[in-house]
């Protein structure tokens, strides 16, 4: 069937929108009004008739300085939070927990460094270093320092606005992460002791409409209901120690679509360290292949392979794009960083004070040299620095951005099954590690009609 381009179809016009406004609102904490580590900020969404919230561009502003001595935040400031839940009528629709870890992970295969530079330094907490970008933005105990976070996991990335008029506005609460983890020090012995929000506020959009809108939209949208779907984040995880060459870890993912399962390696005597970046630096441990098995079966058929004498991970890699829909986008944009170099003296002006190569994304144990700080990091330690993840897709449909392009979702139903990760490694690393995984599955989101309560099914 032929048609005309739509350069030239001069009746295919944009139909203008339904009677509506926008209005920007600011939602403050109910629980308080400065949080320290171990608090929970908790932002409840207001109720509200013919209305909904765009929270895809919503975004959560606050202030935070150190306590103690001066520091630096690990890669940026979403590693101050452990975990992030949201709940309604204290129904728990959507749970993630070692949020940092995955927010690390994810704006490492997803921002540039570029990006990093500009929109990570100025709204991110990043120190916008494009040579090193797991280095976060400096923090001192008298000035506090500014940050605007979006949010990507959970009902952030719903393909729907929320309805607004509900019986009780939705709950989110974020479970800040300890000073040890989340922080690195300036100075070796002058540990951060732990640090201060606030002026915290989420910033969003309400889309209302007209009374006769909203009427046209309720006849429209039947008895269906106001359903939406969203990926939801689970984690789990295990240990490994330096002797184990394989490893099948028992992981309790049972979804009726999981679309993938990222897997991290962070060295055990990384955590709790504020001489350490405890939540981003990541290794590859001397993995030779991985993949699941779910029910007994092998995902995908053929175990994905890498080979650490040669520093080849070309097919984790290109497994892990596949995963997050990037493969084969030239327009891609990644953060792992490549090739970074050390720097050979202290004086940062130097123009030759730079010689051998790293790759991030080959460090085997990503563990920082004793007695190292900051400023050590900034300009000697680029070897210690890792930036390795990798991913399984589980998606039926697959192709180069994702089945999300065919407007399916097509994950492996794990219902009733055995979810276990199978790892082998070449040789004992040299260190013991905690293995991540995070789990990405399909949740579908809908409003009880007698109740005006919003329930989750996965």
């Amino acid at each position: 069937m032929s048609a005309f381009p739509n350069s030239v179809n001069y009746s295919a016009l944009p139909r203008k929108a339904l009677g509506s406004r926008v209005s920007k609102i600011q939602i403050a904490p109910r629980n308080a009004s400065t949080f320290s580590p171990g608090n929970q900020i908790q932002l409840q969404l207001p109720t509200m008739a013919n209305s909904y919230v765009n929270l895809g561009n919503a975004y959560l502003k606050f202030k935070i300085k150190a306590v103690g001595n001066a520091c630096h935040l690990d890669h940026t400031a979403y590693s101050l939070f452990n975990r992030i839940t949201t709940s309604s009528q204290s129904a728990v629709l959507d749970d993630l927990t070692e949020a940092g870890c995955l927010y690390s992970s994810l704006l490492d295969l997803g921002m540039g460094s570029a990006s990093l530079r500009d929109w990570g330094k100025v709204c991110l907490g990043s120190d916008g270093n494009p040579e090193q970008s797991h280095l976060g933005h400096a923090l001192t105990t008298s000035a506090s320092v500014g940050v605007a976070l979006p949010f990507f996991t959970g009902i952030f990335n719903s393909d729907k606005l929320l309805p607004l008029d509900t019986a009780d506005g939705v709950v989110f609460t974020l479970y800040l992460e300890t000073a040890l983890n989340s922080l690195i020090a300036d100075a070796h012995g002058s540990l951060p002791t732990g640090y201060i929000i606030e002026d915290v506020n989420l910033h969003a959009y309400i889309y209302t409409l007209s009374p006769e809108s909203q009427a046209l939209l309720d006849q429209s949208v039947g008895e269906m209901g106001y359903s939406q779907i969203f990926e939801s984040v689970a984690h789990s995880s295990d240990s490994k120690t330096t002797g184990e060459l394989t490893k099948i870890s028992t992981l309790g993912f049972r979804y009726s679509s999981l679309s993938k399962v990222l897997i991290t390696h962070r060295a055990s005597d990384n955590l709790n360290d504020a001489t350490q970046l405890s939540i981003s630096n990541r290794s590859h441990a001397n993995m030779m292949e991985y993949g699941l098995l779910l029910g007994g079966l092998p995902v995908p058929e053929r175990p994905i392979v890498s080979d650490p004498s040669i520093s080849d991970f070309s097919e984790p890699l290109s497994e892990t794009l596949l995963s997050f829909g990037v493969l084969g986008d030239k327009f891609a944009q990644l953060g792992l960083n490549g090739l970074t170099q050390d720097r050979l003296t202290s004086d940062a002006s130097t123009d030759d004070a730079f010689t051998n190569h790293h790759n991030r994304y080959a460090v085997e144990n990503g563990h920082l040299a004793d007695s190292k700080d900051y400023a050590d990091i900034k300009l000697h330690n680029f070897a210690g620095m890792g930036s390795y993840v990798c991913a399984v897709d589980c998606d039926i449909v697959k192709n180069a951005v994702g089945g999300e392009a065919s407007n399916l979702y097509s994950g492996i139903d794990t219902l009733g099954m055995t979810c276990q990760a199978k790892i082998r490694y070449s040789g004992a690393s040299t260190n013991s590690m905690v293995i991540d995984y995070y789990a990405f599955y399909n949740s579908i989101l809908s409003l009880n009609p007698i109740t005006r309560s919003w329930e989750v099914s996965n």
